[in-house]
C-alpha cells in the first residue's frame, strides 16, 4: 500500500457510484482543505470515511503558495483546489501519486518533470482503478 493526494473528481466519482472502498488501496490519501470542501458541496461529506481502511488527511494550504498557480502566463489554467492539490504534490517532491480526473492538472504535473524523467511515464497518473 502506499498514499496518495486527491482531487475532487476522483473521490466525487466514486462516491456517486458508492465505490469509496476502493480507494482502500491506498494507506493514507491526503485531501487539500479545498478539495474537501468542493466534496462537501457535492455530499460527499467526511463522515463518509469513516468506515473506509486508509487514514485521511487533510491539509490547509496557505494561498500565498497556490493562489499564484492560477495565474501563471503559459501554463494551463487550474483552479484553486487543483492548485492546492498541486502544493501538496510539489511539496513531497513530487513522489506522492496524485489522483486526478483535471486534464489541465495533469498537464501541470508534467510539465515540472513530476516524477523525474525515469519514473513519468509509469507514475505521473492513475490511468484506470477497477471496481
Amino acid at each position: 500500500m502506499s498514499d496518495a493526494i486527491a482531487d475532487t473528481g476522483p473521490i466525487l466519482h466514486l462516491g456517486e457510484i458508492d465505490r469509496l472502498d476502493a480507494l482502500n488501496v491506498f494507506t493514507r490519501i491526503t485531501l487539500p482543505r479545498l478539495v474537501l470542501d468542493e466534496l462537501e458541496k457535492h455530499n460527499v461529506s467526511r463522515g463518509r470515511f469513516d468506515n473506509q481502511t486508509f487514514e485521511l488527511l487533510i491539509v490547509d494550504v496557505p494561498e500565498s503558495k497556490w493562489q499564484p498557480l492560477t495565474q501563471m502566463f503559459g501554463q494551463p489554467v487550474i483552479h484553486a483546489a487543483d492548485a492546492q492539490v498541486f502544493v501538496v504534490a510539489q511539496e513531497s517532491d513530487f513522489k506522492t501519486p496524485v489522483l486526478t480526473d483535471d486534464l489541465a492538472l495533469r498537464r501541470r504535473l508534467d510539465s515540472e518533470g513530476n516524477f523525474g524523467s525515469n519514473h513519468r511515464h509509469s507514475h505521473s497518473r492513475i490511468q484506470a482503478l477497477t471496481l
